[in-house]
């Protein structure tokens, strides 16, 4: 999107050897502003979607919404002052609750236009 860059070499379906670089991809965001930049981080990183190895974008995000990074009152030492797997832990399951929150709106608001799948060989079925 705009303002955003991704630097990486892997694609959809390509493996990633057991001794890669542990830096796969970049993700870069620019805007007029250092908040805005983060506001547009965050939103990146919702949308950034990698499968079949773990990650840090868990991570990048408990950083893009931790008050001591937002208001630039941080350094070097940000993971030992700031993170702890509670932390870590609470977080993700705050984001999993809205996320089932947003998709439970959503299936509300158009369950009247869904339409279920019929073909027989799909795992989809009528209710």
């Amino acid at each position: 999107g705009e303002n955003i860059r991704i630097d990486d070499a892997y694609e959809q379906d390509m493996d990633v050897p057991i001794y890669y670089d542990p830096m796969i991809a970049k993700l870069v965001t620019w805007g007029t502003d250092r908040n805005e930049a983060i506001e547009l981080m965050k939103t990146a990183i919702n949308d950034y979607l990698i499968d079949g190895i773990s990650t840090t974008l868990p991570f990048a995000s408990y950083v893009m919404n931790h008050p001591a990074f937002t208001e630039g009152d941080f350094d070097t030492h940000f993971v030992k002052k700031y993170f702890t797997q509670e932390d870590a832990d609470t977080y993700n399951r705050a984001m999993a609750y809205d996320a089932a929150v947003l998709t439970l709106g959503k299936w509300l608001k158009d369950k009247d236009k869904l339409a279920f799948c019929d073909n027989p060989l799909s795992n989809w079925s009528k209710r």
